[in-house]
């Protein structure tokens, strides 16, 4: 069952963040907290796949903190799964070696704090042209898995990123295709929901995501 508490933001609406733990806003030494960005996960009832945004009712959305690896923020989130049905136990566990949660990034726009917008070439425009997602291309964990079967068999192959690899810059739109791989052309009905058979365990291996519980209001460290 999804998490009730999570940082879901339906078409519309908006969140503000969970800071269950915050100090003293009077306490002059603080760290401030990451920019946020919105992730839009989009399915077959929600829009399609051409960025159309006329029916959203089946789409998920949510924040994410800046320079979160994409499949360590939705497994956070418990609302949304990057992998499909059994994949949630089977998996590389973000090694990015099973290809498991591969996705394709159809959009990416501006941030909450930036009002650029994306252009082709897979970079939102604005205060230094920044990526939407780190790398905006893929990397080279992402080129050994993908080029391989059994992603490389269908049409969409070039289209998919590995969200094990991606590290979230702005805001995106994503879309989840069908098949144990998410390497078939078909998007998903609806949103796989997360089972975290491991818990936090899941994504231990992700160096590069800020703390889970991240405080705006947290002391610095003397």
């Amino acid at each position: 069952t999804p998490n009730a508490n999570a940082e879901l933001v339906t078409p519309n609406t908006t969140t503000e963040d969970a800071n269950p733990d915050d100090v003293s806003s009077s306490d002059s030494s603080t760290v401030d907290a990451p920019k946020r960005h919105t992730v839009t996960w989009q399915t077959q009832k929600g829009g399609g796949t051409d960025g159309t945004t006329d029916h959203t009712d089946n789409n998920i959305s949510f924040h994410v903190y800046e320079g979160e690896t994409l499949r360590t923020a939705a497994l956070r989130r418990n609302v949304v799964s990057p992998h499909n049905g059994r994949a949630n136990l089977i998996n590389c566990r973000g090694l990015g070696t099973c290809g498991t949660c591969a996705v394709e990034i159809i959009s990416q726009g501006s941030s909450d704090d930036d009002d650029g917008v994306a252009n082709g070439g897979g970079r939102r425009g604005g205060s230094g042209d920044v990526a939407a997602v780190d790398p905006p291309e893929r990397n080279t964990v992402e080129k050994l898995r993908l080029n391989f079967p059994p992603h490389n068999f269908h049409d969409n192959a070039e289209k998919l990123r590995l969200a094990c690899q991606i590290q979230v810059r702005g805001d995106i739109t994503v879309v989840k295709h069908t098949g144990f791989w998410g390497q078939k052309e078909e998007v998903e009905g609806s949103p796989s929901v997360p089972t975290r058979p491991f818990g936090e365990l899941e994504y231990l291996l992700d160096g590069k995501s800020p703390p889970e519980k991240y405080r705006t209001n947290k002391k610095k460290p003397e």
